[in-house]
């Protein structure tokens, strides 16, 4: 859209730096915005296709923060499925400290303790 609106009034403009002002076809403009897009919002940014008018700047730093958000929330998702998959071991190995120590403090018979510990280490933890 930006290379559109700026095709008659500029004669810069990372469409005509890619050899575009021989009219080019549909099908070739959405090929090299698309790239720019993917490679903007990436932060890749490969170089051969880069903004040089006010306009194409301000698109292509927007870009770039709607790319570095998206990827700070799927890293986000992705740590917390992480963390999350972990909580039940650490839940059922905090039962067994607490339930342990119950049993020692407690002074319950040593076969008792006995048992109580091998059900916990028949649960793996």
């Amino acid at each position: 859209m930006v290379g559109r609106l700026e095709w008659e009034t500029s004669n810069s403009g990372w469409y005509k730096m890619d050899n575009f002002d021989l009219n080019p076809t549909w099908y070739e403009m959405y090929n090299e915005s698309y790239f720019f897009i993917v490679t903007t919002c990436s932060g890749a940014g490969f170089g051969n296709v880069v903004p040089s008018t006010s306009a194409e700047y301000f698109v292509g730093t927007l870009i770039n923060y709607i790319g570095s958000t998206l990827f700070i929330c799927i890293f986000f998702d992705f740590m917390q499925e992480l963390i999350m998959r972990d909580l039940p071991v650490f839940d059922n190995s905090n039962l067994y400290d607490e339930t342990l120590c119950f049993a020692e403090n407690s002074k319950l018979p040593e076969s008792l303790v006995f048992k109580i510990r091998y059900y916990y280490k028949d649960l793996n933890l």
